[in-house]
């Protein structure tokens, strides 16, 4: 009995950092825009694809959009020329989040700094 409450708690605490990581990966991040285009086509351009970046959900299974943030500047609110505090966060039905502008930023040109 011992050994099956062990086991219960061993599974608990794997899935428990399971869902630590992915809250870490739903954060905002600063990025950096691309050098050839101006922040606002950057904004624009993210705000605009952010809803539209993962499929819709097929009978429950997938990502379901929930909201776009974008700050001009890093998080303490410098360089906002050229740098933003972005997030495109959607979640499941299972209750993970995702920010998806991990990998929109690159696909725009743009530089994941932190």
């Amino acid at each position: 009995m011992q050994l099956a409450i062990g086991s219960v708690f061993a599974v608990l605490s794997v899935l428990g950092g399971t869902a630590a990581q992915g809250d870490l990966y739903a954060q905002p991040i600063v990025v950096e825009k691309p050098s050839c285009i101006t922040m606002d086509l950057f904004q624009s351009t993210f705000e605009k694809i952010c809803p539209l970046w993962e499929p819709k959900p097929v009978n429950d299974v997938g990502f379901y959009y929930e909201n776009t943030t974008f700050m001009l500047g890093d998080k303490s609110g410098s360089n906002t020329d050229t740098q933003a505090t972005v997030q495109c966060r959607y979640y499941t039905s299972r209750q993970a989040v995702k920010n998806s502008a991990n990998e929109i930023v690159p696909a725009l040109g743009g530089t994941i700094i932190a």
